[in-house]
């Protein structure tokens, strides 16, 4: 089930559970780092929860179903139709 607001905006603690991350990553990278973020992502506070909007192109991706999971060091680029930076260290790769 995708979790999205009609303004763009998805629950924080859903997606950071839907790519792999723990489900406090994206309050934890806003409140210590949020210069690292990619500039196309924005992370919000509303009513204590964080939200956080996504280039339209991501949307599109989470919306048609792709699997997504954290990249790491060791595997195979290739085998994602796209890859999301989050910041420099987190990369998100969406497949089918």
């Amino acid at each position: 089930m995708t979790v999205i607001l009609h303004d763009g905006y998805f629950i924080g603690t859903w997606l950071a559970r839907e790519f792999g991350l723990p489900t406090n990553y994206f309050s934890i990278i806003n409140s210590k780092a949020p210069k690292t973020l990619h500039r196309e992502i924005d992370v919000a506070m509303f009513a204590g929860l964080v939200f956080v909007k996504l280039p339209s192109k991501v949307v599109e991706y989470i919306r048609a179903g792709y699997i997504t999971a954290k990249i790491e060091p060791d595997d195979d680029l290739n085998m994602y139709e796209y890859i999301l930076e989050i910041t420099i260290n987190t990369k998100i790769g969406f497949w089918i």
